[in-house]
């Protein structure tokens, strides 16, 4: 497993992180609806957006003074690449 896997799956393992995952969608979400929806604090998402940013799960644009945060479809498919090999899947 590379290195960019393992973080991948790292990310993945968190629930808050998965919760994340699921609120956002193709046009992206801002970090006040993230906060709204998950209870969780401000910083503690900004935490975890910026790992899953790193494990390349998230991708953040700039809207105006803010920050939209969308899936990143690519590293979802690899994911889900790795995830068929075990079952033996194309």
């Amino acid at each position: 497993m590379s290195e960019n896997e393992d973080e991948r799956f790292k990310a993945l393992a968190h629930p808050l992180r998965r919760a994340l995952l699921s609120e956002m969608s193709d046009s992206g979400r801002s970090l006040a609806h993230l906060v709204r929806r998950t209870g969780a604090s401000p910083s503690r998402i900004s935490n975890h957006l910026r790992l899953m940013e790193q494990a390349q799960l998230v991708r953040t644009r700039k809207r105006g003074r803010g920050r939209i945060y969308q899936l990143r479809k690519e590293g979802l498919q690899q994911v889900l690449a790795f995830l068929k090999g075990l079952l033996g899947e194309d």
